[in-house]
């Protein structure tokens, strides 16, 4: 029984001393906030209401501007989503050979049609002189004639290799490619130059539906991302792999790429959502979960929470939740996020 009651009695004198501990630290934290008023004035100035169970802050403009505070209007945002795969850098030596061996044909087939020009001329010369003669040039024209056949039937063959190089080349490189050995030589300079890469990404048959629609980002290997053109599809489908492979090409810029590096590829897939862009700097946590100030109006904000499943270049992209045009705080979100626990931690004290 005496036991019992010492146990409540230390139980007793325990409470007491932790009150005064609390009633301690709560005063030691009102003279530490006091003599730091100066410092925490927007604090102050600043007031913590509820309305439909949501906190609203409200600070003047001056405080808000002494403080810091920043707003800004959000901008609209279209995203596509994206699935990740991995693209391999391709050296330029295979185009240089298709130039070079399209360039060798393309230059015999100009002389041959030169050469069939030149004979079948001398062919209509001969039998016009045979024609005015009669029969005494019939060896002549029978030899100009022979000429012009056999010129002709050269030039159809080599005009048929020049156009082997081509199908040969588009069977294994597509069209795109293709039409910048054929057509457009200065892009073909650019990757042989080194100013631009030659990706090929491989697509599982399960991804990203074929083919890709927009461009695509290419993460190098100073961690910056690039954005790369899709060329055209690659004939050539392995099916024992089950995958599609496409050529696209990116600038170089300083990135410091080799053929047969892979790097992380984000190609986009599925249809375009429209939603707005959070920036990073208005962005606060709370609890693990983040959150934007919206301004009310010119002197009221609340706290909202966004998803932040999208990352973007400088923030994120939001689909839901938010509108074009909504003013939310890009600087100082923190000093109003610690204005509403403040309220918080100041109604405890009140009940203590």
């Amino acid at each position: 029984m005496k036991l019992a009651r010492s146990q409540k009695l230390l139980a007793a004198v325990a409470a007491v001393i932790l009150l005064l501990l609390v009633r301690s630290g709560i005063e030691r934290r009102r003279e530490a906030s006091r003599e730091g008023e100066s410092v925490g004035s927007h604090r102050a100035a600043s007031r913590v209401s509820q309305k439909d169970g949501m906190s609203i802050i409200t600070i003047d403009r001056a405080t808000g501007a002494r403080s810091g505070i920043a707003v800004a209007p959000l901008a609209p945002g279209v995203h596509r989503e994206e699935c990740g795969v991995y693209g391999r850098v391709l050296g330029p030596p295979p185009l240089i050979l298709l130039r070079d061996r399209h360039a060798s044909a393309g230059e015999q087939a100009k002389k041959a049609r030169l050469d069939l020009d030149a004979s079948c001329k001398v062919y209509q010369q001969t039998k016009k002189l045979r024609d005015e003669r009669g029969h005494t040039g019939d060896r002549d024209l029978a030899a100009a004639e022979k000429r012009w056949r056999a010129d002709e039937a050269r030039a159809r063959a080599i005009d048929e290799r020049l156009n082997d190089v081509e199908r040969e080349a588009r069977a294994q490189l597509g069209d795109g490619l293709v039409s910048w050995v054929c057509d457009n030589p200065r892009r073909l300079d650019r990757l042989i130059e080194g100013n631009d890469l030659l990706i090929q990404v491989a697509i599982p048959a399960c991804g990203t539906p074929s083919p890709p629609q927009g461009p695509a980002r290419i993460k190098t290997l100073n961690d910056t991302v690039i954005s790369a053109e899709l060329i055209s599809p690659i004939p050539l489908i392995n099916p024992a792999e089950g995958t599609t492979s496409y050529f696209y090409v990116a600038p170089e810029g300083s990135t410091v790429a080799s053929p047969g590096m892979m790097l992380p590829v984000r190609l986009p897939s599925g249809p375009e959502a429209r939603g707005v862009i959070i920036p990073e700097s208005a962005v606060v946590w709370y609890e693990g979960r983040a959150w934007v100030y919206v301004q009310k109006d010119s002197e009221h904000f609340s706290r909202r929470e966004i998803r932040v499943e999208t990352p973007v270049p400088g923030g994120w992209f939001v689909k839901d939740g938010f509108a074009p045009g909504e003013i939310v705080v890009v600087n100082g979100a923190q000093l109003l996020l610690s204005d509403e626990f403040l309220s918080q931690y100041q109604l405890i004290e009140i009940a203590i």
